[in-house]
Order: structure tokens, then sequence, then C-alpha cells
């Protein structure tokens, strides 16, 4: 039997293997209410209804356990807990705790053994050809790669999947994806800049061929097995290397199991799976990303803005919307299963079950007192031209209310929330606020604006600006 006809059996095997419905209990969870694990019921029961009855542009599941315990688990209509979803660069994540695991098992260099420092040509000895006689490809080290920081020329955001201009669409298809990504240009310093690139998650993916021999099998055993997770389908590349960027399909329970384990830092039900030291290093932020969370070893990582306060968490996150979030300071992981490509409204349905739903349930920060000013409250302070990094926008009173005014986004209302501090909700999902700063005059001068993983500052802009 080839390899290639090996693998294709595997994977049939892999996603029929006692296909159909199961309780959680068969699958070897606990469970508990929402409110056993002190989770505000009628603010969870408002969640269910809104997700059954579809008020999530194609969000498919939500699932949410806390201290250990399944206590929440709801579908939109059409879509059921045995479903094998497409989880997109969720898969990225994973890949990256199966190296964790053959470090573990000794088919890898250690951290401790510095295998994160190993060179390029240490790691593919047949790159030599691609980086001969550039020094910045040939400093990239496997830390660079993990943590996406290669310095390679890459281009995955410009255009959509299905444009050949996408550089992942590029390389995907190649025979030989090594020589695809490693022949690119090199233009910064490895370490010094995070560009998302499924270019580096390709090398993962290929380096995993060489260290395993057989990644599905591997993963199988290794990893899948010792988990209880029998339904799933890993693709392979065109080259036929393990699709580490994005070929895995999951159901959700499953992507809660390894949010847990990954919260209980490598173990399962008291089984180890993967070292806590790989657990640490892989949430462990190596690099800033300036509008939204940063990035530790192929997982994301960064504090979650929250009505003026922040939360850490960490996250597998796929195209369309595809998440595995972990948030241990509420020993809380949270599975979201959706399909919203090409559209804000991904970002906008993961905001909003954080931000209105979960986060509040769980009593983050108590309830909310409405603001008092005790000094009565101008509104025209506030008016006036503010700038950000990514561009300007307008502060203006509109029929006595305070209106955010930015090009090609709808008017966001403003409402005082505390001392010089305004929220808005746009497009009816996402709480955005606003800090506004004064000088020592009173006058306003500037503020941050934040909301999920992103904080901006803003300055007002005077009439010499």
């Amino acid at each position: 039997m080839t390899k290639f006809m090996k693998k294709g059996l595997l994977s049939c095997i892999l996603v029929f293997w006692g296909c159909g419905a199961h309780s959680p209990e068969e699958e070897g969870w606990l469970t508990a209410s929402a409110e056993e694990v002190d989770l505000q019921p009628e603010v969870m029961d408002h969640l269910r209804k809104e997700v059954e009855e579809g008020s999530f542009e194609n969000l498919h599941g939500l699932i949410v356990v806390r201290r250990g315990k399944l206590a929440f688990e709801t579908y939109a209509p059409g879509h059921k807990s045995e479903d094998l979803h497409y989880v997109a660069s969720v898969t990225k994540s994973i890949g990256a705790l199966l190296l964790g695991i053959a470090m573990d098992q000794g088919l890898f260099p250690a951290i401790r053994d510095g295998a994160l420092d190993l060179s390029i040509e240490e790691l593919f000895p047949q790159s030599k050809p691609w980086v001969d006689g550039s020094p910045n490809k040939q400093a990239i080290r496997l830390g660079h790669i993990l943590s996406m920081t290669a310095g390679l020329a890459w281009d995955e955001d410009s255009h959509p999947y299905d444009d050949p201009r996408n550089d992942w669409v590029r390389v995907r298809d190649q025979a030989d994806p090594v020589k695809a990504v490693l022949s690119t240009p090199a233009e910064a310093v490895p370490g010094a800049e995070f560009v998302y690139s499924g270019g580096c998650s390709a090398l993962l993916g290929a380096l995993l061929e060489r260290v395993t021999g057989d990644p599905h099998e591997f993963a199988r055993e290794a990893f899948f097995g010792p988990l209880g997770i029998h339904e799933f389908e890993w693709q392979d590349l065109a080259s036929g290397v393990l699709d580490v960027p994005g070929g895995l399909h999951l159901r959700p329970r499953d992507m809660a199991k390894i949010g847990q384990m990954m919260l209980d830092h490598g173990l399962w039900r008291g089984r180890r799976i993967v070292s806590e030291d790989w657990v640490h290093e892989s949430c462990n932020m190596k690099v800033e990303n300036s509008f939204g969370p940063g990035y530790g070893l192929h997982w994301w990582v960064g504090d979650y803005q929250f009505r003026g306060e922040s939360v850490f968490m960490y996250l597998a996150s796929g195209h369309g919307g595809q998440r595995i979030l972990v948030i241990p300071e509420l020993e809380m992981v949270v599975v979201i299963v959706q399909q919203v490509f090409n559209n804000p409204m991904a970002d906008a349905n993961n905001l909003s079950i954080l931000t209105q739903f979960l986060l509040p349930a769980a009593n983050l920060l108590g309830e909310e007192q409405p603001w008092n000013p005790a000094d009565p409250f101008e509104l025209h302070l506030y008016e006036g031209d503010y700038r950000t990094e990514r561009g300007n926008f307008q502060i203006e009173i509109r029929s006595e209310k305070l209106w955010a005014l930015a090009e090609n986004a709808p008017p966001l209302e403003l409402r005082l929330v505390g001392k010089d501090r305004f929220r808005g909700t746009a497009f009816g999902r996402i709480e955005i606020d606003f800090q506004f700063r004064r000088n020592s005059t009173g006058e306003v001068t500037g503020g941050k604006s934040s909301y999920g993983f992103t904080q901006e500052s803003f300055h007002r802009l005077l009439s010499e600006d």
C-alpha cells in the first residue's frame, strides 16, 4: 500500500468510526448547568435563544466549558454536535502542539536543548540553494517560523483566498512547498516583525513529516486518540505534505477538549498529552500585533478589552470565525464555529458573544453602575477632529447626543459610562469604548479607543495640524 493510499484510508476510518450523536458524558465530558459554574442563567438563556433563532449571521455552534465542565452547548438551525467543521487556521495551533509532542517523545530536540534556535538549514538540509547568499534567510530559526517573524516577503491579507495574488494561494498547490516558501525574498531581519503567514505553517507541516515519518498516524496515536477524539479529517496539500496551514475538520466538542487540555497545562483528565513547558511557550507572547492579539508559538495571545478593563486570553483562530478561546482567569474555554468568510460579521459575532454575553455572565466586573457625573455634563467639550494611526474621525453633537463619525463606517452613538468615558455599539454587536484624556486646564486632547483585542490611541487635531 502506498503512503498516499494509506493516508486516504486512514482518513476515511477516522471520519466514519463511531459517527453519530453521543451525549457529552459518553465522550468523556463532565457536565454542569450554567448556574452550577456561576454563569448567570438568564444571560446564558438569552444567548441560547439568539443562537437557536439564527440571530448571529452564519454562526453554526457555540460551546462553553467552565471549571472543567461542559456547561453550555447550542447550535443554530441545521447544525448539530456531531457535525465536522472546517476549522481553517485553528489547524496551525494544533500542528504546533504536534511538534511539542514530538519533542516530548525525543523525536526532536527539546526547548531546553535549543530547539527554537535551530537554523533553517538544520531544519531543512535541502534548503541550502534557496538561502545561500541571503544573510536574513540564513538567520531564520525555528522560533521565527513558529512566531511568524521569519522576515520573508508575504502578503496573505490584501487579496482573498481564491485570488492567485494571495501568497498562500501561490504556495499551496506547489509540488515542493518548502522550496516555494524559502524561495520567497527576505525583506526583514528575522524576529523584527510579525507577518501572518501560511508559508510558515507549511514549513511546520514539512518538518512534522520529516520528524514523525507519518504525521497522520502520529497525530492519531499521540494526540487525537489520547484526547478521545475519533472523528476528524485532516487533509494534505497537493504535495502530499500535511496541511498544517488549514486542512483540519473537527467537531465542536473535540475542539473544546483541546482548549481544556491547554487550560490544564497539557493534561486531559489527568493524562499528559503535551508538556507543560510547551503549553507555556506556545501561549507566551513572542511578538506584538498592532491591531489584534499578539502571537506566541502558532497560538494567538493577548489582553481582551472589556468595558474599561482587560482579561488575558489565548486562542486558536481560523478564517471564517472559528475559535478555541482559553480564558485562564475565568477557568473558561469557549468554542465558536461559523462560516462567515470575507465579512466583518465573523469578528462581530465573536466580539458580541464575549462582550455582551459570556464575560457579563461570568460577572467579570460585577454589576456595572450607572454613571452620574458630579459636574454638569457638557458634550461640546468632546467635539472636534481626531487622528489615529489608521485614519481620522470626528466627534459631533446631533440631537443632543454625541456621535463618532468616520469614513466608510456608520455613525456611532456614544453614551456616557464613566468619567470622560463613552461607549458605542457598532453593527448592533461590537462594543467600542472611548476613554478621553484632558490636559491640566481641562481641555480634551485625545484618548484611547478599545474593543476586543484592539487598543488604539487618538489625539485631537488642532488648527495647525
